[in-house]
């Protein structure tokens, strides 16, 4: 069994990820959405203790954080790690009991001191980084983590936008798409989306995300957070210098926006299935440009959002169906979100 919950989690991520046999079932959770996402959390987890081998919060944005500090001040639920690179991981060092920092992300790193948990364990406590290669952990039950992002750089250019990144919990955006590029009235013009040129996202919070595959009985997942293209680029090349990679779920970074897909990274993947997570709400995710190079691809492709809204419903147009060779799936309501079994 290797199953993907995308939980809705408003604009946000939240991807509860469950691997193992029917007899012994293993959990990873990445992210916790934005605060109100914890309720859906809840929702799942119920009132028996509840134990993850892995949580990873990818990066201290709000809508990927926010959930995180109710979810760990729940003395029921436990972890063999917790991957998160607080204040101290930024500025080089192994934290101490206390540091300074934006003020959910310190709120994390305190709960996890007081409650003794374990963190970045995998990492011998320093930060969860990259330093010349892709490099792999082995999870219990069998589940390997190959991490693509970020590199000691990505995380020296967070230090200065440390506290005002959440503090505008990223409601500002730091690029704009066209209009075409956003929802709308316009017409859809694929191929013209498309062969946009591409500009990559350079905000710091997002390059800090924690990014990797995910890969279980030679079936494998990539997930993104809100990394930067030239960071998975320049992982995916050093893992397979040729060739495309061949994965079976790829979640979009940044919740489908343009600036965070591109067609050269699109190109290094031979994928079936596309995972968007938004409902949105803010930034009108999923944009257009993005999912228009993604349909574009050749191949049968499924994109798979967690919400309906009017920011993705253009996608459901049989016509571009049939020409692009692409399906969708939508939930059936606001608290499904989806589930895919690889």
């Amino acid at each position: 069994m290797f199953r993907v919950h995308l939980l809705p989690a408003g604009h946000g991520d939240c991807i509860w990820i469950e691997y193992g046999t029917a007899g012994q079932t293993h959990r990873v959770l990445i992210d916790a959405g934005t605060p109100g996402t914890y309720k859906r959390l809840k929702q799942r987890i119920g009132k028996q203790p509840m134990h993850f081998e892995l949580f990873v919060i990818t990066h201290i944005d709000a809508d990927h954080i926010g959930g995180a500090i109710k979810l760990l001040s729940d003395a029921n639920v436990t972890y063999d790690d917790i991957w998160f690179n607080g204040w101290d991981h930024i500025n080089g060092r192994v934290p101490a009991m206390t540091a300074l920092g934006s003020k959910q992300a310190e709120a994390v790193s305190q709960l996890i001191v007081d409650r003794k948990l374990p963190w970045n364990r995998a990492f011998g406590g320093a930060a969860v980084v990259l330093t010349r290669a892709p490099l792999t952990k082995t999870l219990p039950g069998g589940m390997t983590l190959t991490l693509l992002s970020p590199y000691r750089e990505q995380l020296t250019k967070l230090i200065p936008d440390w506290e005002k990144e959440l503090r505008a919990a990223t409601l500002k955006p730091k690029r704009r798409e066209s209009p075409l590029a956003l929802g709308g009235d316009e017409a859809l013009d694929v191929d013209t989306l498309a062969a946009e040129a591409f500009e990559s996202d350079t905000a710091a919070a997002n390059g800090s995300s924690i990014a990797f595959i995910a890969e279980y009985k030679r079936k494998r997942a990539l997930f993104t957070g809100d990394a930067h293209v030239p960071v998975l680029l320049d992982s995916l090349k050093k893992l397979q210098p040729a060739g495309a990679m061949k994965i079976d779920l790829l979640k979009l970074a940044h919740h489908g926006a343009g600036g965070n897909t591109s067609n050269d990274l699109l190109k290094r993947l031979t994928c079936p299935r596309y995972l968007i997570s938004s409902n949105g709400a803010y930034f009108k995710h999923p944009e257009r440009t993005a999912i228009a190079r993604i349909v574009k691809r050749s191949g049968k492709k499924k994109l798979i959002f967690n919400y309906a809204t009017q920011f993705n419903s253009m996608w459901r147009d049989a016509g571009l169906q049939s020409k692009y060779k692409y399906e969708t799936s939508y939930p059936a309501d606001e608290v499904s979100g989806a589930v895919i079994d690889l």
